[in-house]
Order: structure tokens, then sequence, then C-alpha cells
């Protein structure tokens, strides 16, 4: 049996090929593993945007309604504000069944906070990131806003029923939450409409304004008093 040992390499030359064979060896491994990782991303990019865009369609159906609904709102409020005046004054005033109105649904940020978390959101394109983080923050803005809106607008359902009971320390109380409704409904109002366009520029699939929600918000105020507990006409 013999034995055949590797000849050694003799020269420069042959050296210099097997250390470039072994150099690109090492960079056809690089190259092809940064091309796995980038097609895993492109993929987990592509399902995040399309899940963070159903998202913010969700949201913009709610802003779309607010910029819709802003002069109904802002009517409620003068209607109310009349009702306070006039006790305010002594003078008595028509019962009211009903003073608050339908104002839309939180707005949603669970997919976006998932995708931040996943950090998928560092693969987006810079400009793209910028904006859509405009976006959330606005409406984490917009989440407080509408909190506290619902606050104010909790208290004027103190008109509700007969308002010729309330004192002059109610009155007060309605003034401010009137003040403070007006407040957060023009805030909430002036950049709903600002998220839109932004969404509208993103590539969002901006939705109408649901018309049956609307009609609802925009109905005549009720001063009619029910004498039904349960409710029935």
């Amino acid at each position: 049996m013999h034995v055949h040992r590797p000849k050694p390499l003799h020269g420069f030359r042959e050296i210099s090929v097997e250390i470039a064979v072994i150099v690109i060896g090492v960079i056809i491994a690089l190259a092809l593993e940064q091309v796995v990782e980038w097609a895993h991303w492109r993929e987990k990019v592509e399902a995040g945007r399309r899940e963070i865009h159903a998202e913010m369609a969700g949201d913009t159906a709610f802003y779309r309604f607010r910029t819709a609904t802003e002069p109904c709102v802002v009517r409620r409020l003068n209607q109310l504000a009349e009702i306070t005046e006039a006790r305010g004054e002594g003078r008595r005033v028509a019962p009211v069944r009903l003073a608050g109105i339908h104002l839309g649904f939180l707005v949603n940020n669970d997919t976006w906070q998932a995708e931040r978390a996943d950090q998928t959101l560092t693969h987006l394109p810079r400009a793209e990131l910028d904006h859509l983080s405009e976006f959330y923050a606005t409406a984490e803005d917009m989440r407080g806003w509408v909190a506290k809106e619902e606050e104010a607008w909790a208290t004027l359902r103190t008109l509700e029923g007969d308002p010729n009971r309330l004192g002059q320390s109610d009155i007060a109380m309605l003034r401010n939450a009137l003040q403070q409704a007006r407040n957060f409904g023009y805030q909430i109002a002036l950049n709903s409409k600002e998220q839109a366009d932004l969404a509208r520029q993103l590539g969002v699939a901006v939705p109408a304004p649901d018309a049956r929600m609307v009609a609802r918000t925009c109905a005549p105020l009720d001063r009619s008093i029910n004498p039904d507990p349960m409710g029935a006409p």
C-alpha cells in the first residue's frame, strides 16, 4: 500500500491561487447569507406594511367621520350652550331627552406597536418611516383628546331630563364642560383632516365616512321626555 503525501505548494503564484479560492468562497457564502436575510426582511416588511395600512385605514375611518360631523358637533354644542345660558339667567327651558351624540370610536395602534417591537420598522425607507411615525404620534395625541372630550360630554349629559332642576353650581360646571368639548372637538377635527391627507400620501385606501353614523350624529336634538323607562317610543 502506497501513501501519497500532498505535494507542497511551490511559488507565490500557487499560494495566491489557493488564497483567492478561499476568499472567493467566503465572499460567496456571505453574499448568499445576505441575500437570504434580505429576502426574509423584504417579505416581513411587505407583510408589516399591509398590516399597518389596514390599521391606518380603520383609524382613518374615524378621522373622516370626525371631519364630516364637525358642523353637527358644533351645532349640538351651541344648542346645549343656549340651554345652559337660559338656565343661568333663570329662564325655564324644555326638557332634553339625549344631550350627547355619537363621537366615533377610539383609534388603534396595536399593529404599529407590534411591528415596532418586532423591529420590522427599522427596515422601512427613511421617508416612509418618518411619515408613519408622524401619523402614529398624532394618533397617540388624538387618543388623549378623545378621552378628554368624552369626559366633557359626560358632564354635558347632566342636561338630560329636566334642566330646570339645575342650580348655579351645575351651570358653572356645564360652562366649563362646554368649553372643554369645544376645544378638544376643534383639535380632533383639525388633526383628523391632516391625518387623512397623510394616510393618502402613504398609499392607504382612505374610506368614506359611514353615512349612517354621520346621520346618527347629525340628528336633531331630542327635546322630548320618554315616559317609558325601558326606552320604548
